[in-house]
C-alpha cells in the first residue's frame, strides 16, 4: 500500500535580502520644481523647496525586502512624506515604467496597518511539521501565539526539526500583504512506487529554467521533477527556479519517520494571517507632521493619486532622481493623538529616487 509521509512545504525563497531597514544613502535639493501643495482643514499648506528654508530629501528604504521611495519636504516644523511601494513583482521593468502602466487608473493608498496571525502556534505547527518543529520568522523564533507582523513586506519563514539527533532547515519567503506571482512548490512520494514527482504551481509569470536538488544534489533540470531514486532518509527537496530577471528558491522536507497526510505549501493556508486580502503592491502613503503632531490618511478609504506625468530629472550624487507630478483626490487624514480628523487634498512634484 501506499504510504503517506510528511512533507514541508512553505513559500519561495527571495533571493534579495530581507533586511528590515536598509537604506540608499540620501540626498537634499533646494531646486523650486520640487513642490507641494497640501489643502488641509480649510487651510492651504505649501512646501516649494528653496523658500522658507525648505527642503526636498529624496529617500529610498529597503524594509522587510521591499523598497518604499519616498519624497520628503521640510519647512520648519512641519514635513511632509509621500512614499511608494514597489511590487507588481512579475514584471521585470523599471519601476518607472511600473507607475506608468498604471497611471491611468491611479495610484491607491495603503490599507496596511497590521496583521496577526489568525490562529494558535500549535495549530500552525501541525500545518508545517508537527509539535516538534520550530518556526522563525526573520530568525526570530515564535514563542506565543501573539506574533504580529509589523508592515507589509517578503518575511522569512524557517522551519527547523530535529530527525534522530540530525537538524534540518528549510527556509520560504512569506509574502504578508503583497502579491506573490511565483507560484508554489507541491509535490508527492510513493514509498511503495519510491516515485517522487515535484512541480512548481500557481504561478502568473513565466519560468524560464528550473533546477532540482536532492539533499543538494543537482538531480534535475526539467520543468517537473520525476525521480524513482529510493529514498531511506529524511530528504530536503530544493528547487532553483529562473524567471526573467529574477530568480527564488523554494525548499521542503520530506520525513519518512511520519505517518501522516502530506503538508501543502504554507500559501494554501491563506487563512493563517487575518486580514491579508488587501495588497500593498504599488500602494502609496502620506503622513504630515506638524507641531510634533503626526496626521496619516486614514485606512479603508476610496482616495486616489492620479499621476500628471513622470521623468528623469537628473543625476544627484551618482543616483537618478525622477520627478513625479500628480494630485490626490479628496482624502480623510486622522491625528494619531487626538483621533480629530480632516479633509485633505494634495498636489505635489517630488523628487523620487527609483532603485531600479
Amino acid at each position: 500500500m501506499k504510504k503517506s509521509v510528511f512533507i514541508y512545504i512553505i513559500l519561495p525563497l527571495l533571493i534579495l535580502s530581507c533586511t528590515k531597514h536598509e537604506v540608499i544613502p540620501i540626498q537634499q535639493t533646494n531646486s523650486p520644481e520640487f513642490n507641494a501643495e497640501l489643502t488641509f482643514g480649510g487651510e492651504t499648506k505649501r512646501f516649494v523647496a528653496g523658500e522658507d528654508e525648505c527642503v526636498l530629501t529624496p529617500l529610498t528604504t529597503k524594509d522587510y525586502g521591499i523598497f518604499r521611495m519616498q519624497t520628503i519636504f521640510n519647512k520648519g516644523n512641519e514635513q511632509l512624506f509621500f512614499s511608494i511601494n514597489d511590487g507588481d513583482f512579475q514584471n521585470n521593468i523599471s519601476f518607472q515604467d511600473k507607475l506608468k502602466a498604471i497611471a491611468s487608473n491611479g495610484l491607491k493608498f495603503s490599507n496596511f496597518n497590521s496583521i496577526a496571525l489568525a490562529y494558535s502556534l500549535d495549530s500552525i505547527k501541525q500545518f508545517l511539521g508537527g509539535d516538534d518543529v520550530d518556526l522563525y520568522i526573520n530568525n526570530q523564533l515564535l514563542e506565543s501565539d501573539n506574533y504580529t507582523f509589523p508592515s507589509s513586506g517578503i518575511y522569512t519563514l524557517d522551519v527547523v526539526k530535529v530527525i534522530d539527533g540530525k537538524s534540518f532547515k528549510i527556509s520560504n519567503d512569506w509574502y504578508v500583504g503583497f502579491k506573490n506571482p511565483f507560484g508554489n512548490l507541491t509535490f508527492d512520494y510513493n514509498t511503495t512506487s519510491h516515485q517522487l514527482t515535484a512541480n512548481i504551481v500557481n504561478e502568473s509569470t513565466t519560468k524560464i529554467a528550473v533546477k532540482w536538488y536532492l539533499n543538494d544534489v543537482l538531480t534535475s533540470e526539467e520543468n517537473t521533477l520525476i525521480s524513482n531514486d529510493n529514498l531511506t532518509a529524511t530528504t530536503k527537496i530544493k528547487a532553483v527556479v529562473s524567471y526573467q530577471g529574477v530568480s527564488k528558491s523554494f525548499e521542503g522536507l520530506i520525513d519518512l519517520n511520519q505517518a501522516t497526510n502530506q503538508v501543502d505549501d504554507i500559501k494554501k493556508y491563506s487563512y493563517l494571517l487575518q486580514n491579508g486580502e488587501n495588497p500593498d503592491d504599488l500602494r502609496i502613503r502620506l503622513k504630515l507632521v506638524q507641531d510634533n503632531q503626526t496626521w496619516l490618511v486614514v485606512p479603508n478609504n476610496d482616495g486616489y493619486f492620479s499621476i500628471k506625468d513622470i521623468h528623469f530629472y537628473k543625476k544627484m550624487d551618482g543616483k537618478d532622481i525622477y520627478l513625479l507630478e500628480g494630485e490626490t483626490s479628496d482624502i480623510l487624514m486622522r491625528n494619531t493623538s487626538t483621533n480629530e480628523e480632516k479633509t485633505a487634498r494634495l498636489k505635489i512634484k517630488g523628487g523620487f529616487e527609483f532603485p531600479y
